[in-house]
């Protein structure tokens, strides 16, 4: 492996080693419509059952529940459908995680 690569390779462990739960769920966000936007279905559905792996049902309430539900319907869909649906989804709900962190950072 190049020194190049092996350092790129440390560099993103340690980002998601260092990184807070908010980030680590936008991080999981753009590799779930990097993947979907490129027909790559491992990928995204290994980022779908994260997704759903970090929802805290007792916490997160009726959101937690709304949220299962979007991506239980994405790995589903993914199976047999357009993933440009699925890509829109996961952009949409990392774009409104982004603004909700922001506004979260901006009160504080």
């Amino acid at each position: 492996m190049p020194a190049t690569s092996y350092h790129a390779q440390q560099y993103r462990r340690q980002a998601v080693v260092n990184a807070s739960p908010t980030m680590l769920t936008l991080k999981l966000y753009s590799a779930g419509v990097t993947a979907a936007r490129s027909g790559d279905r491992e990928t995204l559905r290994n980022v779908l059952v994260e997704l759903i792996g970090s929802l805290n049902h007792e916490k997160g309430g009726e959101l937690a529940g709304r949220l299962y539900a979007l991506y239980s319907f994405c790995l589903t869909t993914m199976g047999h459908g357009d993933l440009t649906d699925i890509a829109d989804i996961l952009d949409g709900l990392r774009e409104s995680w982004r603004e909700a962190f922001t506004a979260r950072r901006m009160a504080a």
